[in-house]
């Protein structure tokens, strides 16, 4: 884990962190630890209910400081294909929700050997504080230029540990405002957005398939282009729908190989899924172990992120920002 970054229109200010929890367990139910009532109030509205179709079956407190929401269906047992697929929506949902209010994830730290666990997922929310007696001014908690957007999209590691051979970083981004207002001796400053982000998911539910979940149709159409590059497609197929995503039945089973030539070709073909989504302006978010199984001890989701407005009609196709500004 680095450290945070300092406040960059703040000299000699240092940023406050808060860090909180959320893990899935039972197949079928969510915790989270030590959020502030704020996002416990809304989660169910705003992060729950645009992912998971099914609704939530209650809400109850663990110890008097858990807040433990059971959710109908099973989106971690993977019972039906749709649940498996909603399982990632809601994911994708719960991270935008949490992102939007500050939080990012830290990590996601796999603590127990357990093999019906799930990853936990660790989050951080920064603060600046001003010292006392600073004249200092408060930087923006509205929006984030276009540069400022790439830059916290693609040019910073992102948060979370890639399941797929490396470590991520994570850092705050601070945006800064035309209109400023002074800052009073005894204020802190606390602001903490990051900017708007799309996020999206692959998962890699049977040692044979491959599921892209949101994205648009222009991430579907290069993975089936880098999916016949490396014979794992037939020439003519392009996949189907499976509920909200997009499935590709690969050839062999390339999630199970263990060795010979066919591990080497999948490490070149995950090299190759991973400059795909840079061109295409998506960033690694979390690698994580969602579906409760015994027979899938490692991470099975690969979530992503992008700059919302990102897209590549620039000249030369070079990458551009509609942030409305």
């Amino acid at each position: 884990m680095t450290s945070p970054p300092l406040c960059p229109r703040h000299r000699g200010h240092h940023p406050k962190s808060h860090f909180a929890m959320l893990y899935l367990l039972q197949g079928d139910s969510i915790r989270i630890i030590q959020f502030p009532p704020s996002v416990n109030e809304d989660f169910e509205s705003l992060a729950i209910r645009p992912g998971w179709p099914k609704g939530i079956s209650k809400r109850t407190w663990v110890d008097g400081e858990v807040l433990e929401i059971k959710l109908r269906g099973s989106p971690w047992r993977g019972m039906s294909t749709a649940d498996n697929v909603h399982g990632r929506d809601l994911m994708c949902s719960v991270f935008s929700f949490l992102w939007e209010r500050g939080w990012e994830l830290l990590a996601s730290p796999c603590h127990t050997v357990h093999q019906f666990s799930n990853d936990s997922l660790v989050f951080r929310k920064m603060e600046w504080e001003v010292p006392v007696g600073s004249s200092a001014r408060t930087p923006s908690a509205t929006g984030a230029t276009g540069k400022e957007m790439m830059l916290a999209g693609r040019g910073r590691s992102s948060s979370g540990n890639s399941g797929f051979g490396g470590e991520g970083n994570s850092s705050g981004i601070i945006s800064p405002q035309s209109q400023q207002r002074p800052h009073s001796q005894q204020e802190e400053c606390k602001t903490s957005t990051l900017p708007p982000m799309d996020f999206m998911a692959l998962s890699m539910p049977p040692a044979d398939r491959l599921r892209v979940h949101g994205g648009g149709p222009e991430v579907i159409a290069e993975i089936q282009l880098l999916l016949q590059k490396f014979e794992y497609l037939k020439p003519k197929d392009s996949g189907k729908r499976e509920a909200t995503s997009w499935e590709f039945r690969m050839k062999g089973y390339p999630w199970a190989a263990l060795m010979g030539k066919k591990p080497q070709k999948l490490r070149m073909f995950i090299l190759g899924l991973v400059e795909t989504m840079d061109r295409l302006g998506w960033t690694n978010y979390a690698t994580i172990k969602q579906r409760e199984t015994g027979d899938q001890p490692k991470p099975d989701t690969w979530y992503f992120r992008r700059p919302k407005g990102w897209s590549t009609d620039g000249e030369d196709g070079e990458a551009i920002f509609e942030t409305g500004g």
